[in-house]
């Protein structure tokens, strides 16, 4: 940890912060009972801030027991439940805060602006795919924002000649490109949409959503192409999912 101590003293100052306006600087660390997120915690309370830390779960002791022991604990760590899938869970938890060290997160990948999660199957040929999705509510804030599940059937080479199938559910408030215009306005909002997406030239020019596209035939109506989906899964509660068919007849140029 000596490099790590390191580089967090170019951030904080190694003497007790200073009160500003007669309390001390509070701040917010997320996912605490991680390993890395633990340590932080650690060397903020050595450093006089109040702490809020959250966790998923505020009475479980192998999540919280280890910050609690630490020293100054007692005084100024506030452990406070919070999660993810949970929409506005960390709005009061962060709000009068100096600082938030975000160390919760699904899945990291190597972008600066992305998360994800892929399992994939790779082979020589496949005429369909087949898939049951959990159905979730994850809002955007921002409208270049977006959240999704979805299945993904490809083929050729990303940036070159990628043509590919996507089939799922989408929270969307704003869709790229000129193909997409007649769709922005059905998308104007933070609702779970059944969406499909095709591209032939890896994203470049041809591209349609939904039912744009005319080699799409949606054979089952329980929900609509870009309609909303009603039931949705709930952290703890109850799970809602969705089945999802994929295949090209042989022969033809439809997708069903």
């Amino acid at each position: 940890m000596a490099r790590s101590s390191h580089w967090l003293s170019m951030v904080f100052p190694r003497s007790p912060c200073r009160r500003l306006g007669g309390a001390e600087q509070v701040v917010c660390v997320t996912r605490a009972s991680g390993y890395i997120a633990s340590w932080l915690v650690k060397f903020l309370l050595e450093r006089g801030y109040i702490v809020k830390a959250t966790v998923r779960d505020t009475n479980d002791p192998e999540k919280v027991y280890l910050l609690l022991s630490l020293d100054g604990a007692k005084e100024t760590l506030h452990l406070v439940k919070a999660n993810l899938l949970e929409e506005g869970s960390f709005d009061s938890v962060v709000e009068g805060c100096h600082a938030v060290f975000h160390a919760a997160s699904p899945f990291l990948n190597d972008a600066k602006d992305s998360q994800h999660a892929i399992a994939y199957m790779e082979g020589d040929k496949y005429y369909g795919a087949k898939a049951t999705i959990n159905v979730w509510n994850l809002k955007v804030q921002q409208p270049n924002e977006f959240s999704l599940s979805q299945m993904w059937i490809l083929a050729g080479s990303f940036g070159k000649d990628l043509n590919n199938i996507e089939a799922g559910w989408q929270v969307s408030r704003q869709l790229y490109g000129d193909n997409n215009t007649r769709l922005r306005q059905l998308y104007g909002d933070n609702n779970t949409r059944l969406f499909t997406y095709w591209t032939s030239d890896a994203y470049k020019a041809i591209d349609y959503y939904n039912l744009l596209c005319s080699g799409f035939i949606q054979i089952n109506s329980d929900i609509a192409l870009g309609a909303s989906i009603s039931l949705l899964s709930k952290y703890s509660s109850s799970q809602y999912h969705i089945g999802i068919l994929v295949w090209k007849e042989l022969g033809e140029q439809s997708v069903h």
